[in-house]
């Protein structure tokens, strides 16, 4: 009776364990792509984009992955412009502490690195609302880049995550206004313009949009500056298509989605924003795109 217990409680053991590997990787597997690993959405079977633009922290886990793989000479090349992006940024850059931060990037998926874990950002309103505790200038957008550093950094990313099945790239304008309105409710999606105010009249996107608002002037927020990414929610798929910062599209020269320098209604789903060099106001997000489909 006890052999055969013994017995049992193996089988019953090995069928379990086989269970859970394989419950794993069938979780693994359908989570593929999808938001929640790679901080991207489903736009069809084949097609997928960044959730958000691609932050600070995404790129200072590309600029670390370089100093380890490629060498600092290779990694001075994805430096950002410090006339077109926050001092704050720049100096993280310019004074790189040997403090690992084991956070992984939310478009990298890699660790930060390099960078001071812990800043007094994080405590108070200077860039919008913080996630957790980390620094709030992470989560910032990152802007001073030009075209050719943000196609390298899709293809970076196609490189180590990509499996071999999967490219990474900047939208076309196409591409981006089809992404771009599935953002938008019903309502809004009748004028193709992302409505900057809520209910009560207050900005509820950073737009540069007159309003009175108690709150707003009580806590001395000004909503003509860059946020973080997502600190304003989505009705739908995606966020920060409209305002915040402009994105690079795969037409070089030519960017969509507005920007915190705009008002409301120049941020319309068709307006395109030209640059030729790198901008404060200048960002980008990867679409993920499946080989051979």
């Amino acid at each position: 009776m006890t052999i055969l217990n013994k017995e049992v409680l193996r089988s019953i053991f090995i069928i379990l364990f086989v269970s859970f590997i394989s419950g794993c990787y069938s979780i693994l597997n359908s989570g593929r792509f999808n938001r929640v690993d790679y901080g991207m959405w489903k736009y069809n079977k084949n097609f997928f984009f960044d959730d958000t633009e691609i932050t600070v922290s995404d790129w200072f886990a590309y600029y670390s992955w370089l100093i380890n793989n490629e060498g600092i000479v290779s990694a001075q090349k994805v430096l950002p412009d410090s006339n077109a992006i926050e001092p704050d940024v720049w100096q993280a850059f310019k004074n790189p502490q040997r403090e690992f931060s084991y956070s992984p990037a939310r478009h990298a998926i890699l660790p930060i690195g390099y960078f001071k874990i812990n800043c007094n950002d994080s405590l108070n309103n200077k860039y919008g609302n913080s996630w957790g505790q980390c620094c709030a200038y992470l989560l910032l957008p990152i802007t001073g880049i030009t075209y050719e550093q943000a196609v390298d950094f899709c293809k970076w990313k196609t490189k180590w995550r990509g499996d071999s099945i999967m490219t990474y790239r900047l939208p076309t304008l196409q591409e981006w206004k089809n992404i771009a309105l599935e953002s938008l409710n019903v309502k809004e999606k009748k004028s193709a313009i992302k409505d900057s105010l809520s209910k009560k009249g207050c900005p509820n996107f950073n737009y540069k949009y007159k309003t009175n608002c108690d709150w707003f002037v009580k806590n001395n927020i000004s909503t003509s500056r860059k946020l973080i990414v997502a600190a304003i929610s989505s009705n739908n798929k995606g966020y920060d298509f409209f305002g915040n910062v402009s994105e690079m599209t795969l037409e070089k020269g030519f960017a969509k989605g507005g920007n915190y320098m705009m008002y409301a209604k120049q941020c319309h789903v068709d307006s395109v924003q030209k640059y030729t060099k790198p901008e404060k106001w200048l960002g980008f997000r990867c679409v993920g795109v499946f080989r051979n489909n």
